[in-house]
């Protein structure tokens, strides 16, 4: 049906009632029997083609919002801002309000003070995004870099249109959490210096306060969101499955349980010493503000800052910050606070050093602890292979299980992120260097001893 000859009201009404009926039939025809006869890779296709569809319909939103600001709705309807009035009006969050006025200023098509038609902020990401080729959720974390990028004047324009198309082409292959670390890495190369003035900010901030009622609220440092994930993140991981069936237990309480599970051993090695005077770096989880004397059992409560493990194609490094840890049946060093830093990074000083979180902990403090580290070389080749670590017993040690952090940063059966404290390590028959970190339910031949 063709509306072209209507006036642009008719046109949109009559197209929006098409568009809602043809929704509405795809939705009673599509109920879950029907469904069912497609068969797993229909389904698929049918879900992929939804999500497509689902994704363009964000450039409506886009445009119904720039709508709005140009016939100040908001003030028209006595309402503070846009993101406040489509909060009220559609009975969202005004978080969620909040992203879509915030996506549609980066994406959305713009107008000057004469009313001339200008293209959006990011044209080839919003290009992408009508196409249906990105989520929301995948649009917001590159909108989040460019925009931080924007602010930074050492960085050029064309690497910040590089930046954005590097990202987008991503975004066809990685979800929204392997994207916000392949945006915190370009944020990283871009903007070496980082935000110096947040994380001392952060730092003055630092605070964890226990309620009576239980509840635990606070902001902490990145060097001790990182310890604490190094330290809990072994001891929170499902338990395997046995004759009562899978670990039922939420995420929520596997954390809270490991927390208990810390403390306790903690107060069992008599670790628990002089309290530390300011929020610096070296401080162990015994002997708090020393050099990291505590109790040193699988739980993380000894020697922080043990090992270093240098190096990833000549180009990366990887310390181990807060350990004293011993390599269990899953395969971690427990305790042990692994990150990996760029080589020229840690020559100038400057930057950030990632976790296996993807927690950012500025370089500057990680060097601060720089008495306690030792750093040693792990060779890898320009395929990722590791070399000259020797032959050893199944269980892999320390040095040979950073090593493996540094090559495969975590579970390595495709799809799979779980962070390398959840992993067991595998080895294939030819040698120790292919040795490969996997979750304990991928029992596949691949990675079968």
């Amino acid at each position: 049906m063709s509306v072209a000859y209507l006036p642009v009201p008719e046109r949109l009404s009559t197209v929006q009632h098409a568009f809602t009926e043809a929704a509405r039939e795809l939705i009673d025809t599509a109920d879950r029997a029907s469904l069912s006869g497609l068969g797993p890779a229909g389904l698929l296709q049918f879900a992929s083609d939804l999500e497509q569809a689902r994704n363009a319909l964000a450039a409506l939103d886009h445009a119904v919002i720039g709508a709005l600001e140009d016939t100040s709705a908001a003030q028209v309807a006595s309402k503070r801002t846009i993101a406040i009035l489509l909060a009220d009006a559609l009975h969202v969050t005004h978080t969620d309000a909040r992203h879509r006025v915030e996506a549609a200023a980066g994406l959305g098509a713009r107008v000057t003070f004469t009313g001339q038609p200008q293209p959006p902020r990011w044209e080839y990401l919003a290009a992408r995004q009508r196409a249906g080729r990105l989520t929301p959720a995948q649009a917001r974390v590159i909108t989040t870099c460019l925009g931080h990028l924007a602010h930074r004047p050492d960085v050029s324009d064309a690497d910040r249109g590089e930046a954005e198309t590097i990202l987008t082409s991503h975004a066809t292959t990685l979800g929204p959490k392997d994207l916000t670390r392949l945006a915190a890495e370009i944020i990283a190369r871009l903007d070496p210096d980082g935000d110096e003035p947040r994380d001392e900010q952060r730092a003055r901030q630092r605070a964890l306060h226990l309620h009576d009622s239980g509840a635990v609220t606070g902001q902490v440092t990145a060097e001790l969101l990182a310890k604490l994930r190094a330290v809990l993140d072994p001891l929170a991981a499902p338990r395997p499955a046995d004759v009562s069936g899978r670990d039922a237990r939420t995420g929520g309480q596997r954390v809270h349980d490991a927390l208990l599970a810390a403390v306790n051993r903690l107060l069992d090695t008599n670790g628990t010493g002089s309290s530390s005077s300011d929020g610096g770096s070296g401080a162990g989880t015994g002997n708090a503000g020393s050099n990291g004397n505590g109790g040193g059992d699988g739980a993380g409560t000894g020697n922080a800052g043990s090992n270093g493990t240098g190096g990833s194609n000549g180009n990366d490094s990887t310390s181990n910050g807060g350990g004293g840890g011993v390599p269990s049946g899953r395969g971690g060093i427990r305790g042990t606070v692994i990150t990996t830093i760029r080589l020229e990074d840690l020559k100038a000083g400057c930057g950030y050093a990632t976790s296996t979180h993807g927690v950012r902990v500025p370089v500057r403090d990680l060097l601060a602890e720089a008495a306690h580290l030792k750093f040693l070389p792990a060779v890898l080749d320009s395929n990722g292979v590791i070399l000259h670590l020797g032959h050893a017993v199944r269980l892999a040690s320390d040095r040979q299980y950073a090593a493996l952090v540094a090559r495969d940063g975590g579970c390595t059966f495709p799809g799979c992120d779980v962070p390398p404290e959840w992993c067991q390590i595998h080895e294939r028959r030819e040698a120790l260097i292919d040795r490969v970190e996997v979750r304990d339910h991928h029992h596949c031949p691949v990675v079968a001893g």
